[in-house]
Order: C-alpha cells, then structure tokens, then sequence
C-alpha cells in the first residue's frame, strides 16, 4: 500500500517511464490488433457468467492470454475512444457530449497525431480502422482516412441500426458508414458484427506480411439498439438478456477467426493483440457490471474499470492464464504500442507548439507498459503515476477518489441514480429493480475514498477514517481540473453546411459538412 505520492505529474510519469532510450527490442516490428467492444458489461464475458457462450473468447482470453483486471476507461464511449487514439487522459482530450463530439471544432484536436500517424512515423506499418469512429466528424480533415489509416471502413457517429446502419435527427433518416474518403454506397444493409468483421479478416489474410500491421476493430457490438443476428441467440437464456449475450457471442467468432487468420499467415507469433470494451455496460439497459457498483455514466468501477485482456506470440509464456492488476488506462496503450513499434518513450510523445498566445495543448499522459506484457515485468506492480478518470475522479496507487452527489438520472428510473449495484443475473425485467440496500448513495461533501485493490465493489467509503487523505486527493483533483483541456479547434473548417441538406445532396448519408471555404470534399 502506498500513501499519497503527490508527484507532479511531468515528474511521476517520467519516473515510471524510464529513460528515453529504454524501448522493447524486437527482430522486426510487431504486428499490433486493438479490439474494442463497445458498452459491454463487466460481467457479460463468459469467464465471468456461464450464460454468456463464447468458448473460443473465453479459451483466447483464459488459456492464450492474460486478463488485465485494473484497465480504465471513461465512463462513456468517445472520450474513451479519444484517450486510446491519442494517448491522453480524457481530461486533456475532451470530457462532452456526443453532440460536441460531431459538431465544429469536436472530437480529437486536429493538431494531436493519433495512434496510427504515429506508429507510421518510424515503420511502413499498414494501419486499418472498422467500425465505430465517434472521434470526430464535421470537417474531412476529421476521417480516419486523414488521421493515419490507410484503410477505413465504419461509421462516424455513437449509434445506429446494426443491420441497416441507419440514424435518424429530426424525423430525417441517413446512412452513416463510410469508406475511406466517402459514403460506402451499396455496402451497408448487413448485421455490423459480420460487415467489419468478415472485412477485418480479410484484410489480414491479404496482408503483405513484410510490413508490419495495426490493425483498429471498434466492433458496434454492444450498443444499444440490442439486435443480435437469430443464429446468436441462445433460447435457453431469458429474453431480457438474450440480444446482448448474443451480440458477444458474434464478437467473439469474428475475435477467433482473426486470430486464425494470424496464424495462418505465420504473424501470430510477432502479433500483441489488446482486447478490451470501451467503458462500464449501461446496467439500466441490458449491460451487468456485477458485481461492480454503477456501471455507464458513473465514476465508480462498474462505469470506468474495463473488462480486458491480452493475447498474442509477443505475450510472455508466465503471463497466459493469469491476471493481472497492475492500474492501466486505455491512454497507456498509445505509448506501448508506440514503444513496441521501436520508438523511444521520448519519441511517443506528442508535444504540440501552439504559440504564445493560443491556449496550450496538453502532451501524452500514457505510460508505457510494453515490459509488463512482452517481459513479464513489474507484475501486480503498484502504478506510480495517477490516473486521472474525470473531472470526478482519479486514482492513486489503489485509492480512488469520486466526487458523486447521486443526482436522478432519467436512464436510471424516477427519482433514482444510476451509482447502484446489480445481482449475478441481471436485468431481470424490465423495471430493472434494484435490491434494497444496493441503491445509489451519494458520497458526502468532500467526496468518497476507496481502496479499489481491494474493494473493488466500492462499498466500504474510507473518507470518514482517514480524512487526511480524502482531503488531499480532492486538493489534487482541483490542480486537475484546473489543468483541463477544451477542444475547439477547427482548423478553419468553419464553412458548414446543414447536415439536413449534406443527407439529401449525398445519397441519403451522414457525413463531414464543414469545410475551408471554397474548398472541396474529396470526390466520393
């Protein structure tokens, strides 16, 4: 147990990094696969519930890889995202609303270098995205076919049908999937799962494999709206969870051909494939974060500890069929896969000159834990460096501290928050009653203080025993938020147009509406 280690930040993330020439050395770059799933609850895996059947996930996760029990996240999806692309806490990307995300100046800074620029700065890595983006949308400057993907296939927004990948605003209807530069016309119309996942592999298999490959799956699944393909559907599972156990039943298929496929074409063996949802399942729908307390939309662990694992022939052979505890977020993941790729720690930065009088642009908060999977060092380590989850939340070493007044919330039912605990089985109707006793109660005014090591259900709040720390952990948080960073910039892609009439000029599809000016779109 460590007691406060109020480093400042600069200083105790350079402490855990190490030197700039300390980097993984491997014959040839690594081929490097993140997974992601979206809204998927803590205990909707089947190592966890024996409802959920997806054996060839569960043997992946439990018998070739090795599970990252303490992977952080925000507590919805595309401030998440953000952190995982550019290698940022999202208090130094951006916290707001899906609304923010999508209009002008939204999304990732334009001036940060995601994920796949970076790992092209040093190798020929051939770099691909699927699926959900929601990282930005209003200017062509936004696309992941301009953020560093050779290769992109998805769509732009938080949501829509997974059969039809429709939405709809304002009672209009649009298409939101798009291919490289421009609408995907005549592709959409198939379940999600199989058309990212059935072109992911494909890829792979078509792959030249002298170059090295990273490879991005944000799978759809398992969003809202719960529609699993029938052949997914086990009848022997009650039909308030039938459609979510299904929809991780397709991702786990497409999982374990992609890993055949690796295999197949002899890159297993130098591939490090991270797997891991996004943030906490929504327990107010058909997510269950048990035995976790809250789950998406909250600060506690059931919205912000992520369920995860590692696999892949870079893994160290001691780690398979274990866990791990060491404290991680999804902004550690830029550095490691940078440092994998054979950069310094110094060269995965991404400090950003944005002149005096401009509002500075935060550097990378990821620490590198390469050595931890590739060397099997520093296991169960106490992290030395803080995670900050929010402008709620951060955590030191195993204390966590949470600002939370358990306002109602309309998701969460009249009158009621969404902080509550969950049962093993879960939804169990509609109502999604909650047991007496496990109902959301506020933190007191100063905030609350748990030992997440080893109360991870956070039950037992420390604030009253040791009120020195709660004090300084919430003093800290305020040098925090001070130090938040607001995304607006545009890039001078302030030319809008409607996105009403954007959908009627282009087929029916939802895409970047703003421009520089006169200038154009590239040609769809």
């Amino acid at each position: 147990m460590s007691f406060l280690k109020l480093l400042p930040l600069t200083a105790a993330v350079a402490s855990a990094q190490g030197s700039a020439d300390d980097k993984i050395k491997t014959s040839t770059p690594p081929h490097l696969f993140m997974l992601l799933v979206d809204d998927l609850g803590y205990n909707n895996v089947p190592w966890t519930n024996p409802e959920q059947k997806a054996e060839t996930l569960k043997s992946l996760a439990l018998e070739e890889g090795v599970l990252l029990t303490r992977l952080y996240g925000y507590m919805y999806c595309s401030p998440s995202r953000a952190a995982l692309m550019s290698g940022r806490f999202p208090i130094h990307v951006y916290e707001e609303s899906n609304t923010f995300v999508n209009g002008v100046g939204g999304g990732v800074d334009l001036r940060m270098t995601m994920l796949p620029a970076k790992l092209k700065s040093k190798h020929n890595y051939r770099t691909s995205a699927f699926g959900k983006w929601h990282l930005g949308s209003f200017s062509d400057a936004n696309l992941p076919i301009n953020r560093g993907y050779d290769y992109h296939l998805g769509f732009l927004g938080g949501s829509e049908d997974h059969f039809h990948q429709t939405g709809s605003d304002h009672g209009t209807t649009y298409v939101d999937l798009w291919e490289n530069h421009g609408p995907a016309h005549g592709k959409n119309g198939t379940n999600s799962c199989y058309l990212y996942g059935r072109k992911a592999v494909e890829l792979v298999r078509s792959h030249n494999t002298t170059d090295p490959m990273f490879m991005y799956l944000a799978f759809q699944n398992c969003h809202e709206p719960y529609q699993a393909l029938p052949e997914y559907e086990d009848p022997n599972v009650p039909k308030i969870r039938r459609a979510m156990y299904g929809m991780l039943s397709c991702v786990g298929d497409v999982t374990h051909n992609m890993t055949v496929a690796l295999k197949e074409k002899n890159m297993w063996d130098n591939t490090l494939m991270l797997w891991s949802s996004d943030n906490g399942g929504p327990q107010y729908w058909q997510a269950n974060n048990y035995p976790l307390r809250g789950g998406k939309i909250t600060f506690f662990e059931g919205g912000m500890r992520l369920v995860a694992f590692a696999t892949g022939g870079l893994l160290h052979p001691s780690l398979k069929g274990q866990s791990l505890s060491n404290a991680l977020h999804l902004a550690d993941i830029y550095t490691t896969f940078c440092v994998l790729s054979g950069q310094t720690q110094e060269e995965c930065q991404d400090p950003i000159d944005v002149g005096a009088h401009e509002v500075p642009v935060p550097n990378t908060d990821g620490i590198d834990f390469s050595r931890l999977l590739v060397e099997a060092e520093g296991v169960n380590a106490t992290r030395q460096t803080p995670i900050i989850l929010s402008k709620g939340a951060w955590i030191d070493g195993d204390y966590k501290y949470i600002q939370w007044n358990a306002t109602p919330h309309r998701y969460c039912g009249e009158n009621k928050s969404c902080g509550y605990w969950t049962t093993p089985e879960w939804p169990t109707s509609a109502a999604h009653r909650v047991l007496p006793g496990d109902e959301d109660h506020a933190c007191p005014a100063d905030g609350c203080v748990f030992n997440v090591a080893e109360d991870k259900e956070e039950r037992h709040d420390l604030s009253g025993k040791d009120p020195k720390r709660q004090q300084a952990m919430k003093a800290r948080l305020a040098e925090f938020v001070e130090g938040a960073y607001h995304n607006k910039y545009s890039g001078g892609y302030t030319d809008c147009e409607n996105p009403l009439q954007f959908i009627e000029s282009h087929g029916d599809f939802i895409g970047p509406c703003c421009t520089r000016g006169n200038q154009s779109l590239p040609p769809f």
